[in-house]
């Protein structure tokens, strides 16, 4: 802390190596990082190597927050994160958040290396965690979900579609609830064909998604390091989730929020579409399989049910691979059933009698 005539430094913790997976053979400089408070400037928040509570130069990195006294001393320490199983790194106080419940957020998981490519293929697959207990219990969602042919979306209402993607032909509409061509009124949702970029249309206004409709899996195959290249990667399958109450629909992508979109009171009355499971795109895009339900779900309860849909689909997967096993053994049978016969049965030959 600056005194006023100098900087007085303060030995805290130990901060360990690096706190990557290959911090033993490149970029050694990563440390866990540390945070300090601006709005409690005696605070600071510290990712430490942990185990069983102090500090462990080969343990998962932890978050800790200490307090630094106005003589220049420890005056006390505090242990966040406990028993992680991956790494919590990088630290970040949240500006404006002095009197919120959430503070602080952090990086958890397991860093490879700071993007993927051919040498470090699975990058960072990292999420973001904060000091805020989530209390919001699932949705109760009804037993009677609906998982016909047709599908309604209206207020209070989710649904869940599995899409197969044609690569190819990466663009147009997935999805039409209603007839919005016809009167105006309906939900679509489409993929912009330029930067490949959601689009969902309300009644005719159009909300264009920041995010893409990609992935970086290519990176790993084709990227050699920092050089200006880019391979995004096109999805070949993949859930869209769509909830809303009164006044705000909200569209997920494998469980994720990707748009959220406040509404006008009444703008958003009950829609229908007949057939649409099985369904194929002029694109070659199908719907794999969906379901939906009379209530709007909870972000919670959104990934829970995408985790069953997933795993419905999963499951019929196995059916199917079973099926074409059963198949082909029964074919190899029936071809191994012939060639016995065939074996068996005494040739006739003929001969020219001179």
């Amino acid at each position: 802390r600056w005194t006023g005539t100098e900087w007085r430094r303060t030995r805290v913790a130990n901060g360990g190596h690096a706190s990557h997976k290959n911090w033993n053979s490149t970029e050694r400089c990563f440390s866990g990082g540390m945070a300090l408070d601006p709005e409690n400037i005696n605070d600071l928040y510290l990712s430490i190597p942990t185990k069983d509570g102090a500090y462990e130069k080969d343990g998962v990195y932890e978050i800790w927050k200490y307090t630094i006294n106005d003589q220049g001393k420890v005056g006390g320490q505090k242990q966040i994160t406990k028993d992680s199983k991956k790494n919590n790194i990088r630290p970040y106080v949240i500006p404006g958040t002095k009197n919120s419940p959430m503070h602080m957020a952090w990086m958890n998981g397991d860093y490879y290396y700071w993007m993927v490519n051919q040498n470090y293929k699975r990058g960072f697959p990292t999420g973001i965690h904060c000091d805020y207990t989530w209390t919001e219990a699932l949705t109760e969602v009804p037993n009677n979900q609906n998982q016909n042919d047709s599908v309604s979306f209206g207020p209070n209402t989710s649904i869940h579609i599995a899409f197969a993607m044609n690569r190819e032909n990466y663009a147009g509409t997935l999805l039409t609830i209603g007839d919005d061509k016809k009167d105006g009124k309906g939900i679509s949702y489409s993929i912009d064909p330029q930067e490949q970029r959601p689009i969902i249309t309300i009644n005719g206004k159009t909300y264009k998604s920041q995010n893409r409709l990609l992935t970086s899996d290519d990176w790993a195959y084709n990227s050699s390091g920092n050089y200006g290249d880019s391979h995004p990667t096109k999805v070949t399958t993949w859930i869209l989730s769509i909830t809303c109450d009164n006044n705000r629909l909200i569209t997920y992508r494998n469980g994720f929020v990707d748009q959220v979109i406040e509404l006008e009171n009444g703008e958003l009355t009950n829609y229908t579409s007949d057939n649409i499971l099985g369904k194929t795109t002029p694109e070659g895009h199908k719907i794999l399989a969906f379901m939906q339900t009379d209530v709007c779900q909870s972000p919670m309860s959104v990934q829970s049910s995408v985790t069953i849909l997933q795993e419905k689909m999963d499951a019929e997967k196995v059916e199917l691979w079973i099926y074409l096993g059963v198949a082909f053994v029964v074919v190899l049978i029936m071809t191994y059933i012939l060639f016995m016969k065939n074996k068996k049965t005494p040739s006739v030959s003929l001969k020219k009698t001179l």
